[in-house]
């Protein structure tokens, strides 16, 4: 028979050993430090963004890998309206079923400068309707653009969500060689897999069209222009705004290897398309709804009032 002291004794070293295991990290726990030691890296050649000016950047997710705030992040896009947000095409293409995704199955956040944790200003939006160009081709990314619809329109007077302006239908901005600042948002996926949680803000430059005719060769065609950033942008950052003087120019389509050269998606060549299908922007849907439950009521309300009475 063991003794009290041994007991004691025995206890202590379970106790220990139980203490040891539960301070290992677990898988999450790892991905979540390396998320944080990414989040101090000071070697990649861009700046967080802050919340004014990027108050239309929306993250688009996937519902239900997003159960975990974040996990679900699919590709960023740009507010262009109160209730809608352009993105890629093929971000919200479901490529293991050969078809798009549902708007169910899509939800769109806004307001959030980093994409694992939620603020105190993080609006969250079902999608609606999902429009793409009938001319989308999945696989050489021509016309690469979607539009969602949301659920309802962002609060008129929200002061960290606002939409960004569209460039005019072919302006032929392109080939005005300028030295405008030109800017991109997006959150970083790095060439080690790691994603940065903050929303980052990188320095873009225009590539010659010739040049980036001869990279891409035959995939390159209308609608289509490219821009090197001060990071290479990978396939994670797909749907990243880039703009000047607060006008969107583009969406970052698609990034052969690690270069930092991308093609984007020209806004002016589709935006003629994108008005006709938004109208004024706003959540009509919202408001028909609205009327017919004012209707609902007021019929229940006559109803049980003194003029139905016998």
């Amino acid at each position: 028979m063991y003794s009290q002291e041994d007991l004691r004794k025995i206890f202590k070293i379970i106790l220990v050993v139980m203490l040891c295991c539960e301070m290992q990290p677990s898988e999450t726990q790892l991905d979540s430090y390396a998320d944080r030691i990414l989040y101090y890296r000071n070697d990649l050649n861009g700046t967080e963004a802050s919340i004014n000016n990027t108050k239309y950047h929306a993250s688009i997710r996937l519902k239900e890998k997003d159960q975990q705030y974040g996990v679900g992040h699919m590709c960023s896009g740009a507010l262009i309206a109160p209730s809608v947000v352009l993105t890629t095409a093929s971000c919200v293409y479901n490529y293991d079923d050969n078809k798009p995704y549902h708007p169910s199955e899509l939800k769109v956040v806004l307001g959030s400068m980093t994409r694992y944790q939620q603020h105190e200003q993080t609006l969250i939006y079902s999608v609606t309707h999902s429009y793409q160009p009938a001319t989308f081709d999945a696989e050489k990314l021509r016309d690469n653009l979607a539009i969602l619809m949301l659920e309802r329109d962002i609060p008129e007077m929200s002061e960290h969500i606002k939409p960004i302006t569209l460039q005019p239908h072919n302006t032929n901005w392109y080939d005005n060689k300028s030295d405008k600042k030109y800017k991109v948002t997006t959150w970083l996926k790095t060439q080690e897999g790691l994603f940065l949680n903050p929303l980052m803000f990188l320095d873009a430059t225009q590539v010659d069209d010739k040049e980036c005719k001869q990279q891409y060769g035959p995939i390159y065609g209308p609608g289509m222009f490219c821009m090197k950033t001060s990071v290479p942008m990978l396939l994670s950052d797909e749907g990243s705004p880039l703009f000047v003087d607060n006008k969107l120019l583009g969406l970052m389509s698609f990034n052969m290897g690690t270069d930092s050269t991308s093609v984007y998606t020209d806004i002016s060549y589709h935006s003629k398309w994108i008005q006709e299908k938004i109208g004024n922007g706003h959540n009509q849907n919202s408001s028909a709804w609205g009327m017919l439950g004012f209707l609902a009521l007021t019929w229940i309300a006559l109803k049980r009032s003194k003029y139905f009475k016998l």
